[in-house]
């Protein structure tokens, strides 16, 4: 369960939940134990559908408070499994190509922790603030509003970082190439085709709310979730402009930022959100 760096210990604990109860395991179960346990420095989520659907939680910890907090992991999470268990039925297929963990069960270390730094550390941490306020604002509609979701995250992150439409096309565009690059060629033309239908009948929606939103000198949002997304960006990108070797390609930069939020929420609808995104942003510039 621990991972070792000096003082510090990251504990990894998956929890394999039926992906249609992941609200649930956020809202009451996730969200309660961060909130009510002292000494946890850092932590992150990650959503994951590989070995069976499960949310991986690292929690980042002194080595001294580490085994007092690993405890309270196994009996909180297997009090709340035995509580409040997800369906055995219609169980959603993972990506693995192994033999699944069992449903409603705790395993740990089975996900690679890996840090990089401590600025990525920094943005796991608050990146999945955003993630349990969103969770919180939309309750069990998250998931199937999730394509919805990730096009207001990107607007609100392009105000952020002040792109003009023109650059923020660019941007998703390269995005959307670096996803077809991982698909076969068949696969790319066909959900190519999904995309153009699916904008041509989402269209006015999506150009409404883009006229609306898309604002670069915006700063203040409605609610909690897109104040933290805003501010969330607005730090990582000051801890790597502050710094004494600045990084150079500010681009990619902010191409991780974009894929770490879509990774972070195991969002498989990607090559679409960056499709809509990319063409609603064309009509209006």
């Amino acid at each position: 369960m621990f991972r070792h760096n000096t003082a510090e210990q990251h504990l990894g604990i998956s929890v394999f939940y039926n992906k249609k109860s992941w609200p649930d395991l956020i809202i009451e179960g996730i969200d309660p134990f961060i909130k009510s346990v002292e000494k946890i420095d850092k932590f992150y989520i990650e959503l994951n559908g590989t070995m069976g659907f499960h949310i991986l939680l690292v929690l980042i910890t002194n080595r001294k408070y580490a085994r007092d907090i690993a405890e309270k992991v196994d009996v909180y999470f297997k009090k709340f499994l035995r509580e409040y268990p997800s369906s055995n039925q219609e169980l959603l297929p993972s990506y693995a190509i192994f033999q699944n963990f069992k449903n409603n069960t705790i395993q740990y270390n089975v996900c690679e922790i890996v840090l990089a730094n401590r600025r990525y550390l920094l943005y796991k941490h608050q990146l999945s603030i955003v993630l349990i306020k969103i969770f919180v604002y939309y309750g069990k509609n998250t998931l199937d509003d999730l394509l919805e979701i990730m096009i207001q995250l990107f607007t609100i992150f392009c105000n952020t970082i002040k792109v003009t439409n023109q650059q923020a096309i660019k941007l998703f565009s390269d995005l959307l190439e670096l996803e077809e690059k991982k698909c076969d060629s068949e696969i790319v033309k066909k959900i190519a085709g999904l995309n153009i239908d699916n904008f041509e009948k989402n269209k006015s929606q999506i150009v409404e709310y883009l006229k609306k939103h898309r604002k670069v000198d915006r700063i203040l949002y409605n609610e909690s979730w897109e104040n933290t997304w805003s501010i969330t960006i607005q730090e990582y990108i000051k801890s790597f402009t502050n710094n004494i070797n600045p990084v150079q390609n500010i681009d990619a930069e902010y191409t991780f930022i974009i894929q770490e939020l879509v990774d972070t929420f195991d969002f498989n609808d990607r090559m679409s959100a960056y499709y809509l995104f990319s063409e609603g942003l064309k009509l209006v510039s």
